[in-house]
């Protein structure tokens, strides 16, 4: 049965990232933001009082004991344990990758998968805490390993193996013995434990159950269906739900968008509404006659390419077809090719593709995730960010040499905007709690950055001729022009005009006479949390 929604509807004010459902399937743990500030909270699924878990600031990924008694999560680069009942100080037990980990507790056992920027293997660790020990090693052609899933005697585990550019297999591997594992099922998502012989995993956006011997490493009967549009990233293999003691908890994705156009009044034309878009990706030509965008071609997998617009007539043409995840399009200067991230079973790295030609060019080693950010004028330097996700790094890339130096790296930033002249870096930060821009000087070493907006700031743009720089906050599009030429330590802000509702990006064109806006209007129930009981 489902709960009634005044029962499982979350708290307004904080917001929900991922969450992890207790051994007997009353309590959820889950990661929320709230008042800008990311920590771990402990709420019962028949009660709407939730309590924070203190010393989890920057907290992500909480996971239970077996025995119910304790709560681990990743924070600062660790990975810590806290008492569930109380408010006790955590305890920290080894080092992690700065994204943090996923993991898995039965007994005094403890498996983790670092995440992205850390190892692509599994490792075990005490409850104790101490050196962890890798149980995993990658098969030739496996990019990676990862949610792993302890089975109840403690011994034996599941997990998820990426194979090439987009082939997943759900693993049963065993501590025992690291040269003796089992695929039992192809392309799903983590997995979590209904009871015992039973199996929960998400495919094609669809939430399944069903049997499995692991004595004789098999699935066993056929799946049975328990719910649809399950908040799922295919290429990542993560899925929003999790089950214990017959109990199901889930969250749904069906979302819609729109891609706007307005002039600097706030006119509105729709240009496309056969969304979902990706809410990173957009961008204008150098000519502002043409802009990108990615259009998730399957909301159940969040797949998708980016598209051409030809702004004028509204049409559209795809450019990309790699049958992973294509996005944070970049024009280079002369508007003859585009760079972006491509996700093919690894992180997403850079490539650059021509726009009439079908070969792509690898632009860095694969490794950290990578996204473009913008062009020098001259297409020589291409500015990017790369991180392990809890601290992005923004780099300059030489086009011609192919070497990277960092440009921010003791400073978390995003959206890195190089002006026309090549002087000054726009950027986006939450590195004071609130996402806020700044501009820091790239001509002088000395100068301190300077915070631009005034009441939160995201999505820098440059106007062509370097005289104004746009930015989203709140609700408005926020204009900011120096009272000086070019001295922009005293500036003044404007604001524009009311962005779209449900507006997650928007580009500038180079004359910054219009705006694009993609919109994503999440569903009725996608902010809930859906409640199945007794499915033993």
């Amino acid at each position: 049965d489902l709960v009634p929604p005044a029962g499982i509807q979350q708290v307004p004010s904080i917001d929900v990232r991922n969450f992890a459902l207790s051994p007997d399937g009353q309590t959820l743990c889950f990661t929320g933001v709230q008042n800008g500030a990311q920590s771990i909270f402990v709420r019962r699924l028949d009660s709407l009082t939730v309590r924070k878990i203190e010393g989890s600031e920057n907290g992500s990924g909480p996971f239970w004991s077996s025995d119910g008694k304790w709560i681990g999560f990743s924070a600062r680069s660790k990975l810590w344990k806290t008492q569930a009942a109380n408010n006790a100080v955590p305890e920290a037990l080894c080092d992690v990758s700065p994204a943090g980990a996923t993991a898995s507790w039965v007994g005094s056992a403890i498996l983790f998968y670092g995440g992205p920027g850390g190892p692509p293997e599994i490792f075990r660790i005490s409850d104790q805490g101490g050196t962890p020990v890798k149980v995993t090693s990658l098969k030739a052609g496996q990019s990676w390993h990862g949610w792993p899933r302890l089975l109840p005697d403690g011994r034996r585990f599941l997990y998820v193996a990426t194979w090439g550019k987009s082939n997943r297999e759900l693993v049963l591997a065993s501590l025992d013995s690291s040269s003796s594992s089992s695929a039992l099922l192809r392309n799903v998502s983590e997995v979590a434990l209904l009871g015992p012989g039973d199996l929960l995993y998400v495919r094609d956006g669809k939430l399944f159950s069903q049997k499995y011997d692991p004595d004789r490493a098999a699935m066993a009967g056929e799946p049975s269906l328990i719910a649809d549009d399950i908040s799922y990233f295919y290429p990542s293999a993560e899925a929003e739900f999790d089950a214990a003691n017959g109990v199901v908890v889930y969250r749904t994705d069906t979302t819609t968008g729109s891609l706007l156009k307005t002039d600097r009044t706030g006119k509105a034309r729709l240009i496309d509404d056969h969304g979902p878009f990706d809410p990173f990706s957009l961008s204008i030509s150098p000519d502002g006659k043409r802009a990108t965008a990615t259009i998730i071609k399957n909301h159940s997998t969040q797949i998708g390419d980016i598209w051409i617009y030809d702004l004028a007539r509204g049409t559209r043409d795809r450019f990309t077809d790699e049958g992973g995840l294509a996005l944070d399009p970049v024009w280079s200067p002369d508007g003859r090719s585009i760079v972006y991230s491509s996700i093919e079973g690894e992180g997403p790295h850079l490539v650059r593709r021509s726009l009439t030609g079908s070969t792509r060019e690898e632009l860095m080693p694969r490794g950290n995730f990578q996204f473009a950010g913008s062009f020098s004028s001259d297409g020589g330097t291409l500015y990017f960010r790369q991180f392990p996700w809890a601290r992005p790094e923004v780099f300059r890339l030489d086009m011609r040499t192919r070497k990277a130096e960092p440009v921010l790296s003791s400073f978390f930033g995003r959206d890195p905007m190089v002006s026309p002249a090549g002087r000054w870096l726009a950027f986006s930060s939450d590195a004071t709690s609130s996402s806020e821009v700044y501009l820091q000087s790239l001509t002088d070493k000395d100068m301190p950055r300077q915070r631009i907006s005034t009441n939160g700031g995201q999505n820098p743009c440059w106007r062509r001729d370097g005289g104004e720089l746009f930015y989203l906050s709140q609700n408005a599009v926020m204009s900011v022009v120096p009272r000086v030429a070019g001295d922009w330590s005293d500036t003044t802000s404007t604001e524009l005009l009311h962005a779209p509702a449900d507006t997650v990006r928007f580009a500038a064109s180079p004359d910054g006479q219009s705006f694009l806006f993609i919109t994503g209007k999440p569903g009725a129930e996608d902010s809930l949390f859906h409640v199945i009981l007794g499915l033993h």
